[in-house]
């Protein structure tokens, strides 16, 4: 199989739609508080974004479009144009919720249209995850490169030169460590051009790393190769937290920004998940899901921005039902209700706001026709 003729994996859909459900549970064990921010286990499940880098890497790399700046048209406008809707929505209930209840604004209009991390809201779920849109357009601006690169190595019968192609792996690992132990991190929202270094550099691998899943498709794999490495990194993320000071337990602190460790953890996680990858699409692909998974599917990027509406609907909802109280009390069942109708309340904003998203998707792929004179 040439690289002329790679086909549309199907799989990958069903991945990204798999993370993105994992992600609105995340967000229901970290953003309501019902567990504690303190809790370590559920720090562990913090491995989504690095699975969506990956799939980002591996749905693009033979895409049709080589010219560059076509290539940064179709995807900055298909990010930015439902970004830049959002932002609208966020700026006029900031306003109007700062104006009517007397509150000190620090918005500033620039820091919502023009994505880099420090967007500022007076409700926290409305920005808490769009550090995201930020980092995917920076990878977006090397993606091109990481491609030529691999896709030069990866044609070369030499088989130095082919394993040359696993080298920007190696560079990236190295790269964060070196600015964890040389620059001293800031908090997320106080960024630095190191810590910027650090996003980049951490989810540049992941991407890059992504480039490698057409090929695994054809290799058998070896639970044996596999098992080795979920020791091996899971001894090496064990030694970091217990002898270098600069590593957390808790993974929630070694993720903003993204450092050694958190990427240690990463590769364990994504090791079982790969290991799991067939077991896992046989669940997704059962009859009773169809309907979730095309809708995620199709509206994804909707679904992902507009999430904190469907978790502060579902708090108002259980608020009016007189049972928030209950779900805070027994820990479990309200994480597991608040997902179910977050989830459930994800299928009005994708039908709401997805138009816009197919609206962008319309815009670049639009051609005027050509008149003959």
């Amino acid at each position: 199989m040439t690289y002329l003729t790679i086909k549309r994996d199907k799989n990958i859909d069903y991945f990204r739609s798999t993370a993105l459900i994992w992600i609105l549970f995340i967000h229901s064990l970290f953003w309501l508080g019902i567990i504690s921010s303190e809790n370590i286990l559920k720090s562990y499940l913090l491995f989504t974004q690095p699975v969506i880098f990956f799939i980002t890497g591996a749905s693009n790399l033979f895409s049709k479009n080589n010219n560059i700046l076509n290539f940064y048209k179709k995807r900055l406008l298909q990010t930015l144009i439902p970004y830049w809707f959002y932002s609208l929505i966020c700026i006029f209930v900031i306003e109007l919720t700062t104006r009517y209840q007397n509150q000190p604004s620090q918005l500033t209009y620039f820091d919502w249209f023009i994505p880099n991390m420090q967007q500022w809201s007076n409700y926290s779920f409305l920005n808490s995850h769009l550090w995201f849109i930020t980092v995917y357009l920076l990878i977006i601006l090397l993606f091109p490169f990481y491609r030529k690169y691999y896709l030069f190595f990866s044609k070369n019968s030499s088989s130095i030169k082919n394993a040359a192609k696993y080298l920007p792996l190696f560079l990236l690992m190295i790269i964060i460590y070196y600015i964890d132990h040389n620059y001293v991190s800031e908090t997320w929202n106080q960024l630095s051009l190191h810590n910027y270094l650090k996003y980049i550099a951490f989810y540049s691998f992941w991407t890059y790393l992504g480039f490698f899943y057409h090929e695994s498709k054809n290799i058998k794999t070896n639970n044996i190769s596999i098992l080795f490495i979920i020791i091996l990194f899971g001894i090496l993320t064990y030694l970091l937290i217990h002898f270098d000071n600069l590593y957390y337990l808790n993974m929630q602190y070694n993720k903003f920004p993204p450092n050694f460790s958190f990427l240690t953890m990463n590769i364990v996680a994504f090791c079982v998940l790969f290991s799991l990858r067939k077991a896992i699409l046989k669940v997704v692909k059962l009859n009773i899901f169809n309907y979730l998974y095309k809708t995620f599917a199709l509206y994804g990027y909707t679904i992902y921005l507009y999430q904190p509406f469907c978790f502060y609907a579902a708090k108002i909802i259980f608020l009016k039902l007189n049972i928030d109280t209950f779900l805070y009390s027994h820990k479990l069942i309200g994480v597991i209700t608040y997902f179910i109708v977050v989830l459930l309340l994800s299928f009005i904003t994708a039908h709401l706001f997805g138009n816009i998203q197919t609206f962008s998707t319309k815009l670049v792929r639009y051609k005027p026709n050509k008149h003959i004179t």
